[in-house]
This record gives C-alpha cells, structure tokens and sequence, in this order.
C-alpha cells in the first residue's frame, strides 16, 4: 500500500515513447502472458501469432564468449536459440552487454548451485532461472536502439506522418454496434490549443502506455460505469474490467 505516498514514475512524452527511457532493456513477458490475452478475447495476440513480429522489429548482434551466459551453452548454441525468437534486420537493435563484473561468474554458479538454472534463451517466453537481459543497443555504435528508429527509417512513406506536440484525448466510435460491440471510427487530439478529430478507415492502434492507455478509454466511455458516472461521462458498454489489452 502506497498510504498517501507519491511515487514518481517518469514518463515517455517524446518520440519513441518509454522505449527511450526504460533503461534500454529489451526483454518480454512468458507465452502463458501472451497467450492469456488471446483466451481472453483478443485474437491474432498469442504467443505464436506475435512472435513474427517480435522478429520484424528485431536486429539481433550474436554474442562472441561465454561470459553473456555463464556455465551455460556455447556461443553458437545460445546465438542459435536466440535467432529463433529475436530477427536480424529490424529497425532495433538487441545485444547483449560485452562488459561483465567480477561478481557475475560467481553469483550465477551460485545460483546454478542453488539448483537455479541459466536460461540461455530468455526471448523464448521462458522467462524463468538466471539470465543476462538483452539490451536495446547498437554494438557498433553504442547508441541506443527505440522505437523512434521505425519513426525515422519510415519518415518519407506517403502514407505515414508524425505529428508532435499533440496530445490524444478521445477515442471516437460509432453510434451502431457491431455483433454487440461498440466500434472505434476515430480520434480526437489537440496540438498547441486547437481540437482535431481524424477518422480511420480500417483500425486504430491504441499504445499510449500503462497509465494513458486505461485514462484514454476512460476519457472515451469505455470502463467502470460508477466510475465514468462520476465525472459526467456517458458509458459506452456495460460494465467492464479494464485489462492490459483492454476486453469488454
């Protein structure tokens, strides 16, 4: 319980998103995680439907020793597990630190000895025993690797623009249901004071972060009833939960 305390929680107001502040560790959740969010309604989101995209996005640097992975597989093996889940010609690059401690040999044979394995293959969606984290890194440059790179490789395509210093404020849906379903047609956004709406002519990807994502559709009619009731807003569906990957 945080009992009354503030917690600050930075956030990723810029282009890229908290991809350019989250201590640039490219790691993911279990198949159990992914796979949930498909029983649950949400189809095309399991593990095996998502995993081809997690490789698009993907470059992947193979690792050179064993000091990646201690007293586990060899690099070849690793680089080949790895290969399976992260791709190699996507616009963010996944590497692994070159530099180790004096502390990492000991600490993970320790933990081997406590009968907790090394996970040579954390991208696997097996999550579970003693791993090095993957990081979001150019080894050749150093740099940073986040989702900005997609923005600026894709920045002359007709059919893509980037609009900054706007900030979304409405979900827009259609008055008729489909199949019982409300149906987002749109967005409402304001830049520098000004109200716009833009409609979508196939679908609308909602990213705006765990705390944005749940306000947004809050803001929109979608969520707790006595909740939206409260502050003046016309519930669009009946009563909710909203879920990470938010299902009516």
């Amino acid at each position: 319980m945080l009992n009354g305390r503030v917690v600050p929680h930075p956030r990723g107001k810029v282009v890229g998103g908290s991809t350019a502040l989250n201590y640039l560790v490219f790691n993911r959740g279990s198949k159990t995680e992914y796979d949930s969010w498909s029983e649950i309604g949400n189809d095309g989101w399991s593990w095996d439907q998502l995993t081809p995209s997690f490789k698009a996005v993907s470059n992947y640097t193979s690792i050179t020793d064993n000091t990646t992975f201690p007293n586990a597989d060899t690099p070849a093996n690793a680089n080949s597990q790895q290969q399976n889940y992260l791709g190699t010609d996507g616009p963010i690059h996944a590497s692994y630190n070159s530099y180790a401690t004096d502390l990492q040999q000991p600490y993970v044979l320790t933990m081997n000895a406590m009968g907790i394995s090394t996970n040579s293959a954390p991208q696997s969606g097996n999550a579970t025993g003693i791993y090095n984290s993957p990081t979001a890194v150019d080894r050749a440059t150093g740099k940073r690797s986040y989702a900005a790179s997609f923005y600026t490789k894709n920045m002359n395509n007709t059919n893509f623009v980037l609009l900054t210093r706007a900030q979304a404020t409405k979900i827009e849906f259609s008055p008729d249901k489909k199949d019982g379903n409300v149906v987002a047609t749109g967005v409402t956004f304001s830049v520098d004071g000004s109200s716009y709406t833009v409609k979508a002519n196939k679908e609308i990807i909602l990213s705006a972060g765990v705390f944005q994502s749940p306000q947004l559709l809050e803001l929109s009619g979608i969520g707790n009833s006595t909740i939206l009731q409260q502050f003046g807003i016309n519930p669009l569906a009946s009563d909710c939960k909203l879920w990470l990957f938010n299902d009516c």
